[in-house]
């Protein structure tokens, strides 16, 4: 459960709720010190009763009769139904894939890789996690996404896929080079301890001096089409020890490709926990582009795109393509309003805080809710901080904020988000009680039944042998996180959207995409 890059709604994280859902299968001997600390542990404010004039005052027209400018058109009009459309076609459609032109920083291409380090008589060998070569499997990468280290992307800027890879399987009268690169199938009968054992697999060759399969294998296969199958006897280690043997082979060329790779130079960063021997390297790589990846060509719309691809249902009698427009229609018109939803809440609760005049905060509860933050923080980075190449918790943190900032520290910025956090918490429980906001108690009761009632089922499903009940269920959970855990995380859910649905209530949108079109007659129906 990250926290919220905006401020954090007034409930103690409504999501811990269905956290709850694996609650069951956690093993009895997990301590709290090997778990993710719980929000506000240590907390013991209670903001339901507190005396709110003691903390701040609130003007009442702060939050009544407000509008908010939302930049969304007013509703969806036939050209972005058209727009979205044809989008979707082409997310549907046939990959396009292209080898005739040079790529370009932005695009993706798909490749396969061989990383090398040389020493200092220039012998190179491949280090582990350097090499993708799985024909038929390529890797796609985004030039200039940072996905890989320094210095690689940036070598293909410029590189022609058909430069260095070409399937030529399609021509009938191309064979199997010394140079080419071979994808084959086998079937390989051998003796093994006097019994005799059939070993079926893939596999794919650089080229026919590999020797894998033994110097036989070179020989046979030279000249051979794709399709082809050849029937032969090699030496090579075919059993568990490595010892070598004399194998009966049938191999079949499935594919042939001619093969000329780039060579990039890049650097490993310092430090690289994957591999802290690699750290600060520069190491060369040998690259293949198999293709540059275009936009999709669009899919065909029609009544089979519609009902098969899309699984929309369509009635007797139905257009399907009315149908299909109706879905887009509803689905962009869902997004749009959730959108304005956020706009407007996001900026009734900047107003909120702006204006709210503050004498004082619970300084008890700033401290455990930034103490927190700084736990949460601290677990993430103990579990990922070392797979994302974070070595300091201050970086880490910067990035899992998403905070683009010089000199980060994480005391000051979890002190000020703890802050942020307990002002809204009051301003929300202030307006819970000011105007009856409140979910009652038999409502609360009635979800968590539901709630223990599901639980038990879904641990029963899944353990076959177990025997959970609703009774069992709450026991387990009170066990761990206290008596009444789960009627407070629904009754702080059911409150947050009430406080929500009350701010919306008070606000009207305007647009500043104000459409030029009239909506058509069936969307303004419905």
């Amino acid at each position: 459960m990250k926290t919220s890059k905006q401020y954090a709604t007034f409930c103690k994280r409504v999501t811990a709720l269905f956290m709850l859902a694996s609650l069951l299968l956690l093993a009895a001997s997990c301590t709290k010190k090997e778990e993710k600390p719980t929000e506000g542990e240590a907390a013991a404010f209670d903001y339901e009763n507190c005396d709110f004039d003691e903390y701040f005052t609130l003007d009442e027209k702060v939050y009544r009769n407000q509008t908010v400018e939302a930049p969304y058109p007013q509703y969806v009009t036939e050209k972005n139904i058209d727009e979205a459309v044809q989008s979707i076609l082409i997310e549907s459609g046939t990959p396009n894939y292209i080898t005739d032109r040079a790529a370009k920083k932005g695009e993706t291409v798909n490749i396969y890789y061989k990383g090398v380090t040389t020493d200092k008589d220039g012998k190179e060998t491949a280090f582990s996690g350097g090499t993708s070569m799985t024909f038929g499997r390529p890797s796609p990468l985004t030039l200039g996404s940072g996905q890989f280290i320094d210095g690689f992307e940036d070598g293909l800027i410029g590189i022609v896929p058909e430069d260095t890879f070409r399937y030529v399987s399609d021509d009938p009268d191309l064979t199997v080079l010394a140079d080419s690169l071979i994808h084959v199938t086998y079937e390989a009968t051998y003796l093994e301890k006097g019994e005799t054992k059939t070993k079926k697999a893939t596999a794919v060759l650089e080229n026919l001096a590999d020797k894998t399969f033994g110097d036989e294998f070179a020989t046979v296969m030279l000249g051979a089409k794709a399709g082809e199958t050849r029937v032969f006897d090699t030496v090579y280690d075919i059993n568990a020890d490595k010892t070598k043997d004399t194998v009966s082979m049938k191999a079949t060329v499935v594919d042939i490709a001619v093969l000329n790779p780039c060579t990039v130079n890049a650097t490993f960063p310092t430090p690289y926990p994957n591999s802290p021997d690699l750290a600060g390297k520069t190491v060369k790589f040998y690259v293949w582009v198999e293709s540059i990846v275009g936009e999709n060509i669009p899919a065909e719309l029609n009544e089979k795109f519609v009902t098969e691809t899309m699984k929309i249902e369509v009635k007797e009698g139905e257009d399907a393509l009315k149908v299909f427009r109706e879905y887009v229609r509803k689905n962009l018109q869902d997004q749009r309003d959730a959108n304005v939803k956020n706009v407007t809440l996001s900026q009734a609760w900047e107003n909120l805080l702006d204006k709210a005049v503050f004498k004082k905060l619970p300084e008890s509860e700033v401290k455990a809710q930034s103490e927190y933050l700084k736990e949460e923080v601290t677990y993430y980075f103990q579990s990922y901080g070392a797979y994302y190449g974070y070595d300091k918790l201050d970086d880490f943190a910067a990035f899992y904020f998403g905070v683009d900032k010089k000199d980060f520290k994480l005391d000051d910025y979890a002190a000020e988000l703890a802050e942020k956090t307990v002002k809204q918490e009051l301003i929300a429980n202030y307006l819970i009680k000011k105007h009856s906001l409140g979910v009652d108690e038999q409502t609360v009761n009635k979800e968590a039944e539901e709630f223990f009632k599901e639980r038990a089922s879904a641990a029963n499903e899944q353990d076959s042998s177990a025997n959970y009940t609703p009774e069992s269920v709450r026991e387990e959970i009170e066990k761990q996180y206290g008596e009444g855990y789960v009627e407070k995380m629904i009754r702080g859910e059911k409150n947050a959207e009430r406080v929500q649905e009350f701010l919306l209530s008070n606000y009207t949108v305007t647009y500043t995409e104000e459409s030029t079109e009239k909506p058509t007659e069936e969307a303004t129906e419905k």
